[in-house]
């Protein structure tokens, strides 16, 4: 079962509707009835939630930085992917874990634990209190 490709009203779109993301929508729409199936056609995604324990990204960086000091988040992310035996070359799995260290430390740092205020090249510099 295939696809017929998109509506007549979305193929001749002249003028998009207004607002700042409508072109973007039309263009992404129209993507999907261009692919094949293929998984290649299709951006990675990951999601963590099952990856890491509740608590666990935490913990492997609170002792990360209790044992090595101050570490920026690109520092952490390598550590927390080689302590779970991820790939540490996997640049959007790396960019997926960076962020979620960010998120976790953050929450971290407004309760006073670690301190990210000083940056190292843009990136936050993360150290115990």
């Amino acid at each position: 079962m295939g696809l017929e490709g998109p509506p007549a009203s979305l193929r001749s779109v002249n003028h998009p509707p207004k607002g700042g993301n409508a072109p973007l929508t039309v263009n992404a729409t129209l993507r999907l009835f261009d692919c094949s199936g293929e998984p290649s056609d299709f951006p990675p995604y990951l999601d963590l939630t099952r990856v890491f324990r509740r608590g666990e990204t935490t913990a492997l960086c609170m002792a990360a930085l209790k044992t090595e000091g101050p570490l920026d988040t690109r520092e952490l992310a390598y550590r927390v992917m080689r302590a779970k035996g991820l790939d540490t070359g996997d640049s959007v799995l790396k960019q997926a874990v960076a962020l979620r260290i960010v998120q976790t430390l953050r929450m971290k740092a407004r309760r006073g634990d670690i301190d990210g205020n000083y940056r190292r090249k843009g990136i936050c510099l993360w150290r115990l209190c």
